[in-house]
């Protein structure tokens, strides 16, 4: 790569506002788009003696390659969510058949994961979740936030202890959510 002119650029990315190198690079990918022209955008830290640190890879052949780097940041958490959505809370595992119940699958499950986050809001205890982490795993000490995992941990673990009470049999476990988040829900929904 080093027959290559890299440019320097100032890119915001995650709050933050680094200095890169970049090289872009207009081709074909027959592959995947056939005859469609792409642009490759190859990006590293200013200074670095050879290769690259992120490839990225669009059909936007008038964007500045500044501007790729910060949309592939900004949309870094939609991907994180949609992978935590699948691989957390299930989102679109069920083997649905009719074409309305394909539609409101995968909506109906981020909804449900977005309670579970409010519910952390206003119930979970962060200080003693990341304690109970740093307990079970002593090594791991860069976790300083928790993370939707730990959130739906928390939830299950709320809801098995209302359903379990020992002497308070009648509570329900909707009674651990708030009255105006079970009220306002559109019941169409």
């Amino acid at each position: 790569m080093t027959r290559y002119q890299w440019t320097p650029v100032t890119v915001t990315c995650y709050g933050k506002t680094l200095q890169r190198e970049v090289l872009a690079l207009r081709c074909l990918w027959y592959g995947a788009l056939g005859r469609q022209p792409v642009q490759v955008v190859l990006s590293r830290p200013v200074g670095a003696p050879d290769g690259y640190q992120l490839a990225l890879v669009t059909t936007d052949l008038a964007a500045t390659p500044s501007t790729i780097i910060e949309r592939y940041a900004d949309r870094w958490s939609e991907e994180t969510t949609f992978l935590d959505a699948r691989h957390l809370a299930g989102v679109g595992h069920a083997r649905t058949r009719t074409q309305r119940s394909v539609e409101r699958l995968v909506p109906f499950g981020l909804c449900c994961m977005s309670l579970a986050i409010i519910w952390y809001a206003h119930h979970g205890d962060p200080a003693h979740d990341l304690a109970a982490h740093r307990a079970r795993a002593p090594w791991y000490r860069t976790k300083h936030t928790v993370s939707v995992a730990d959130m739906l941990t928390a939830l299950r673990r709320a809801l098995l202890a209302a359903q379990y009470q020992h002497g308070h049999p009648h509570q329900h476990p909707l009674d651990l959510l708030p009255d105006a988040l079970l009220t306002q829900l559109n019941p169409a929904a």
